[in-house]
């Protein structure tokens, strides 16, 4: 299937929210190998929120590559119980929804999903795409842009990542892409610090239900000063955002 359909980018997108998302194989080949495991982290601004989506996927009579084992440790024995695609696609549609998303190597990631939707005769999402690795590469020509490099420049621990496996790599490569566009360097008030923690509330792991008891909500209104903070941050760092539509209100 033709990537024509997906806009790949290798410059930083303007938005409030964006999915850094990853995706785990049977193999290399994009006609014959299947998506075994699908994730995705939501940023919004320069705070990862916590919002995640992460699915393991059954690929049916396609085995798993030995190469391919070595690399995510994932079997066919352990995807036996998940679904297949055609019954996970909507969700994780439902979850990227309109926001740019970011992969590091994005032509094998978009390639491979795009092949699940082909074999469904369904149209591939057309959302805006980053490729980390082109970012990397023009930041640092010459320099090695592999996820474990990135963490080494950017100082970030990934001791714990033995095997590859989507969701955590998701989760490393958000650290890399606020540390790598800078957007660590954002102030965030105290009104958009209580946003990003309440979207962090919402967590979508297909893989393990939650379990968490149900919670009293406490509402804090916002003082004036941090009202008028906050719209200022809305209209210099985030360009179309749905909740400007929305303004607050003191009291």
């Amino acid at each position: 299937m033709s990537m024509s359909a997906t806009l790949m980018s290798s410059t930083p997108l303007q938005g409030a929210r964006k999915i850094i998302g990853d995706s785990e194989t049977t193999g290399l080949e994009k006609k014959e190998d299947r998506v075994i495991e699908l994730a995705g982290v939501e940023i919004i601004g320069n705070v990862i929120t916590g919002n995640f989506y992460h699915q393991y996927i059954n690929p049916g009579r396609r085995k798993v590559h030995d190469d391919a084992f070595k690399v995510h440790g994932i079997s066919n024995e352990f995807l036996a119980p998940y679904p297949t695609f055609d019954l996970i696609y909507q969700d994780y549609l439902a979850f990227i929804g309109k926001s740019p998303v970011v992969f590091h190597n994005a032509p094998f990631d978009i390639g491979m999903i795009a092949e699940e939707f082909a074999r469904l005769k369904i149209p591939m999402f057309t959302n805006e795409v980053e490729d980390t690795l082109v970012q990397a590469r023009k930041l640092f020509p010459g320099s090695p842009a592999n996820l474990d490099a990135l963490c080494r420049r950017f100082g970030i621990d990934n001791t714990h990542r033995t095997k590859h496996g989507a969701l955590l790599d998701s989760e490393i490569l958000a650290e890399v892409y606020i540390k790598m566009h800078r957007l660590d360097q954002l102030k965030l008030t105290v009104a958009d610090q209580a946003v990003t923690a309440a979207v962090a509330a919402l967590q979508f792991d297909a893989n393990s239900p939650s379990l968490a008891p149900e919670k009293q909500t406490l509402i804090v209104s916002p003082r004036a000063a941090e009202i008028a903070a906050h719209n200022e941050f809305l209209t210099k760092f985030i360009k179309g955002a749905i909740w400007k539509e929305f303004s607050i209100q003191n009291g």
